[in-house]
């Protein structure tokens, strides 16, 4: 079974919205967002509040839009984690997202090493120089499930 955000499994949440954006053109973050609720819709979803949440849809936007899916149809590109950070289509949340799957990356196999919030908290405010949520909203669970159903590309740098 798929990880769950709000009762409904990441993936094929993550995939049905992907799947959607090359009907609408370009990709832009207006058109994710109603991409994004309307896949949760249609996977079960009932409350407006889950299916808009901002942290979960941004981080997930990211990866999508920075390419790091595979069969996402975009190019895989790198950014340093301040230009996501400030990137106004990206932001915090992709920014978390990246910083996660880099620390899983550098685990390697080895996922059964927990990497806690506060560990992506810590190298956010030491990369950045600047203070990071308090608390985790979704961005991980996104991050961690493409991981794991190696769906995420890693770009050179």
């Amino acid at each position: 079974m798929s990880d769950l955000l709000f009762g409904i499994p990441i993936i094929p949440w993550f995939q049905e919205t992907m799947n959607a954006m090359p009907i609408h053109g370009e990709g832009t973050r207006k058109i994710w967002n109603n991409c994004w609720y309307e896949a949760y819709k249609k996977l079960g979803g009932e409350k407006e509040s889950c299916g808009t949440k901002g942290c979960p849809k941004n981080a997930a936007y990211g990866l999508w839009y920075l390419g790091r899916i595979v069969d996402s149809g975009r190019t895989c590109k790198y950014l340093d984690i301040i230009e996501i950070n400030n990137n106004k289509l990206l932001g915090p949340n992709a920014a978390y997202a990246v910083l996660y799957l880099e620390m899983l990356q550098q685990k390697g196999d080895n996922t059964t090493t927990k990497i806690l919030w506060s560990d992506v908290r810590e190298v956010y405010q030491q990369r950045l120089n600047k203070e990071a949520a308090k608390s985790k909203n979704g961005q991980m669970e996104i991050a961690l499930a493409l991981f794991n159903a190696n769906l995420i590309i890693f770009p050179s740098k």
